[in-house]
């Protein structure tokens, strides 16, 4: 009985929440008629230049209007200081309104919505997606401003793998022959990423709802591949679990995970030695939100989990990629 009351009580609730707030839905036209406005804001406020509107849309239902902004600087260093100039100049004196009360209040103000049904987001583009390596985000909760900014260097790990020559001497198990140039590299990279679409393409016990996928931008170098794996769970973060919500809802509705996304971005660079082929990979951790995949708003895995979590993991992982090199026959 008393489940059966905890429920109603969770259904009521839900419903009166929903009905309360409406959702954005009818009036996005309208909403999004305002990028233009907003725009012309930026730019008689000298922020034109190096701030630009991108889009505004709906989240959370239909809940939440979210603005997006990008900073016309691609190189995540430049854009950092870029972003704190920004910041110095807005705010001359104190007291002065600051860079992110403005850029919010003035989305509010514009778009007629209520402060805590909008958020804004700063990021910099990366060919047709975002670089993770800076993200600024802007909401209101309980009357008060709140800001989440990742605009440092993004943390990683680099860790090197020493590939013997042999195995790549013959075409018996890889389809080039020849010790030197672009062929031999794109095997060992072919190499690798079946190696990672074996250790992380698979399904991984209490992680429902994940599916985790080896991506890989078009455009690769002889002798640079970039690759990276999102969606994944508990892989780095090992220690994760579920809420106690969760485990309410499993209880009555079946599968629930909210616990944090983890993305790995992997950089490598090839190298040829007398006796082997030099493996330097870069190993960059970043998490986001359970609930949802964050668009651009993966975060920087901060010095403590980078020490705890991070270190070990590429180290572990750079055991496993030789082992997986030994085992393939020339």
């Amino acid at each position: 009985m008393h489940r059966y009351t905890l429920l109603f009580v969770f259904l009521l609730l839900s419903g009166l929440m929903i009905n309360a707030q409406g959702t954005l839905k009818k009036d996005l036209p309208f909403l999004q008629k305002k990028a233009h406005l907003y725009q012309r804001w930026l730019d008689s406020k000298n922020l034109g230049s190096l701030l630009q509107v991108d889009s505004i849309h709906l989240a959370k239902n239909d809940l939440q209007l979210e603005l997006f902004l990008k900073l016309t600087e691609p190189d995540p260093d430049r854009a950092a200081g870029t972003w704190r100039s920004l910041q110095n100049s807005f705010q001359p004196s104190p007291g002065a309104e600051t860079l992110e009360a403005s850029l919010f209040n003035t989305f509010v103000r514009f778009t007629e919505v209520s402060p805590d049904s909008a958020n804004i987001q700063v990021y910099i583009p990366k060919g047709h997606t975002y670089n993770s390596c800076f993200y600024v985000w802007i909401w209101e909760e309980n009357g008060l401003l709140k800001l989440i900014d990742k605009i440092d260097n993004c943390k990683s790990q680099t860790i090197n793998v020493e590939v013997p020559i042999q195995n790549f001497s013959t075409s018996s198990t890889l389809t080039n022959t020849r010790i030197n140039g672009k062929a031999v590299a794109t095997d060992i990279f072919r190499a690798v990423q079946d190696f990672a679409r074996e250790k992380y393409e698979v399904k991984k016990e209490n992680c429902e709802g994940r599916h985790p996928k080896v991506l890989a931008p078009e455009e690769q170098t002889d002798y640079y591949l970039e690759f990276y794996v999102e969606d994944l769970c508990r892989e780095v973060l090992i220690d994760e679990k579920q809420s106690l919500w969760c485990d309410i809802v499993e209880s009555w509705w079946g599968p629930c995970n909210d616990m944090r996304r983890e993305r790995l971005e992997f950089k490598i660079n090839l190298n040829q030695g007398a006796q082997s082929f030099n493996l330097n990979i870069v190993i960059t951790g970043k998490f986001g939100s359970g609930n949802y995949r964050p668009r651009t708003g993966w975060m920087d895995m901060d010095p403590d989990f980078e020490e705890a979590f991070l270190k070990p993991y590429a180290k572990e992982f750079q055991k496993q990629l030789k082992q997986y090199f030994l085992s393939i026959k020339p």
